[in-house]
């Protein structure tokens, strides 16, 4: 067990999940299910990823009827790496069927009755809720897994959208990995089967009512009918909610611009008189460290706005969640924003009006941006002069609860457009540009509920 992790502490931390279960194993006998679990739990166990994180303490084993959960305290893409070694072996030597779904969110670990160490929440479920929306051979991702690893160089073109699927009360977000050699490229919803088999309880139900209704005597039958009691009101409908942003890169001045800036300062020094202009980046292109950008963000409905940047590694780590906007010295703490407003940070009048782009480490491979859009204020936040390290576990938790269900769409058409003369107008009155943003978060929620969307800006070698 590993030593930094205490059973029993109530604060949640932040895990990646590898959830695996063997398909249809219910028709084999007990046997053979014995005999198939011993064989799939050596070759968990063979898998380079399984033994590095067993070695440095930093995986939980959990066995769950016809499969287990592998829960990674370290490694963004280690379920992912152990998942594609479980089906290469399982390729070599197919003695069982096999379907995988991964996760990343916050769980609580703490003791089972006999004192030996367990981990529950939504960490767990939702791994094990988005494996449920495939079949043999897929590796199924939800959306938080999927923003961690698919702009990482080694998965570029092997993470696939397959879209929404139900699964019991949740609607994932799912992604799918496929290499040409394991995984599938998409895979179909389990919504028909929960269909059938709500229909055939349904039935059973009416069965055993008429049965029992026959064994009641015919003088109950008619007595008198008991007052019922008023029916609650209806929940509150989901409807879609979206937000918008935009990031825009800095670069000298084209021709054709009809913004310029005259001499942009950064680090709060004048180092030239250059003119420079905004320019859209989709977050399928990457950035390199040096550049200088800045965000605008359009809300469709009213709330308070909080914007989150980590630093993510080659080796799958991820550096503290920093909390850049709101700061006192931007809008002076003030991150309340209307239906349509749009708000730039760093604001367009400040000097400098950019962030700068910095590699932390040299193994440094992006920038993950958290957008959150909250109908009240955050209690977990007191707003600050400069940007501030938030406790990884808090913002997991707000990831997990909230982001599952976003979607990520982006206007390809618009990279590399230019920031206008009206652009610039709209944002100092605050209000919404003429078009729409490059990139849109959106998610069904019910009224009062906050959005997530989470991105990540790659860098480049």
């Amino acid at each position: 067990m590993p030593a930094a992790i205490t059973p029993g502490a109530s604060e949640p931390i932040a895990v990646y999940v590898l959830y695996i279960d063997v398909v249809d194993s219910t028709s084999a006998t007990v046997d053979e299910q014995n005999r198939v679990n011993t064989r799939l739990r050596d070759v968990v166990m063979a898998t380079a990823a399984f033994q590095g994180a067993l070695a440095r303490q930093e995986v939980l084993s959990l066995p769950s009827g016809d499969g287990l959960a592998l829960v990674f305290l370290k490694g963004i893409d280690a379920p992912l790496r152990c998942a594609i070694e479980i089906a290469e072996a399982l390729k070599a030597d197919p003695f069982c069927k096999l379907r995988a779904g991964i996760h990343a969110g916050p769980v609580i670990l703490e003791p089972d009755i006999t004192g030996k160490p367990n981990v529950s929440g939504d960490g767990i479920n939702l791994a094990a809720r988005v494996m449920s929306c495939g079949g043999a051979g897929d590796i199924l991702l939800t959306r938080n897994a999927a923003d961690l690893v698919r702009n990482l160089s080694a998965w570029q073109g092997k993470l696939h959208h397959v879209g929404e699927r139900r699964a019991k009360r949740d609607v994932l977000d799912v992604w799918s990995y496929s290499d040409g050699s394991v995984g599938n490229g998409a895979t179909k919803p389990p919504v028909e089967r929960a269909k059938r088999k709500v229909w055939w309880m349904a039935a059973g139900a009416g069965v055993l009512f008429i049965a029992g209704l026959a064994l009641i005597p015919l003088s109950r039958r008619h007595g008198p009918v008991p007052p019922t009691s008023a029916a609650p009101p209806p929940e509150p409908a989901a409807q879609e909610i979206r937000l918008g942003m935009n990031l825009w890169r800095m670069l000298p001045s084209p021709a054709n611009a009809t913004y310029k800036r005259r001499g942009l300062r950064y680090n709060r020094q004048d180092t030239g008189r250059e003119d420079w202009t905004p320019q859209l980046v989709s977050f399928e292109h990457s950035l390199q460290a040096g550049d200088h950008v800045r965000i605008t963000v359009q809300s469709y409905q009213s709330g308070y706005l909080y914007v989150i940047d980590r630093d993510v590694f080659g080796d799958g780590q991820r550096g503290q969640p920093e909390l850049i906007f709101p700061t006192r010295e931007i809008r002076g703490g003030n991150n309340q924003i209307q239906a349509g407003e749009q708000v730039g940070i760093p604001p367009e009048t400040d000097l400098p009006p950019t962030f700068d782009v910095v590699r932390s480490k040299p193994n440094q491979t992006g920038i993950l941006i958290t957008l959150i859009l909250a109908p009240a204020p955050l209690a977990e936040i007191q707003i600050e002069k400069t940007a501030q390290t938030l406790p990884e576990a808090i913002v997991a938790g707000w990831e997990a609860k909230w982001s599952s269900q976003s979607k990520l769409t982006e206007n390809a058409a618009l990279n590399g457009a230019l920031y206008t003369q009206e652009d610039k107008a709209a944002e100092e009155s605050g209000r919404a540009p003429a078009g729409e943003p490059i990139t849109v978060f959106s998610r069904r929620a019910k009224p009062g509920e906050p959005i997530v969307g989470m991105a990540m800006i790659r860098l480049e070698p």
